[in-house]
């Protein structure tokens, strides 16, 4: 029998209607039930949910895997890619929370790791982003002490992982010709 999750919608967040969800939720995506209970849970870890066989339920209506992934892309153009790389890092074995920007995600190795490894930043192949966020993105995990990572999708659902260093000019150097 298939477990179902019962959570009530706050935006793009979906917080458990009761202990039981929070526990299992909680359990299934690495969080205490505290927290859960306190931050809920993303579109993408709902879908996940789904992805590993519960049911889900908002405000008492079960929702398919294909309700909820259109309800998060009218929202997030980043939906799927996202999914993509949640449900790719869960399979290496990684605990994966939101993160501090949109298409953002903190990673540990372990789940009782006391600290995030990673900061990941999904993209997509081929969609423009700003190098200035691009250099914000590294300079937030230096200071964080995470590893930064690029995780690009491309248009087959493949993904790349990329750590993006900054390079700086040394006091008095020349551009080259």
């Amino acid at each position: 029998m298939q477990k179902r999750l019962r959570f009530k919608p706050a935006g793009t967040t979906l917080y458990p209607m009761d202990d039981e969800t929070a526990e299992q939720a909680a359990r299934q995506l690495g969080y205490t039930k505290e927290t859960l209970s306190r931050t809920g849970i993303t579109l993408t870890e709902a879908l996940y949910l789904i992805y590993k066989g519960y049911k889900i339920e908002v405000n008492g209506e079960e929702k398919s895997f294909k309700e909820l992934l259109a309800e998060s892309a009218r929202t997030n153009p980043y939906a799927w890619v996202e999914l993509e790389v949640y449900i790719d890092l869960r399979r290496r074995g990684r605990i994966i929370h939101r993160g501090p920007r949109p298409h953002t995600f903190l990673v540990k190795r372990r789940k009782n790791a006391p600290a995030y490894d990673y900061y990941v930043l999904v993209l997509e192949e081929n969609r423009l982003i700003p190098l200035r966020q691009l250099t914000e993105f590294v300079e937030e995990a230096r200071k964080n002490d995470w590893t930064p990572l690029l995780a690009i999708v491309d248009r087959y659902g493949d993904i790349v992982y990329y750590t993006p260093i900054i390079f700086r000019a040394a006091p008095g150097a020349r551009e080259i010709p």
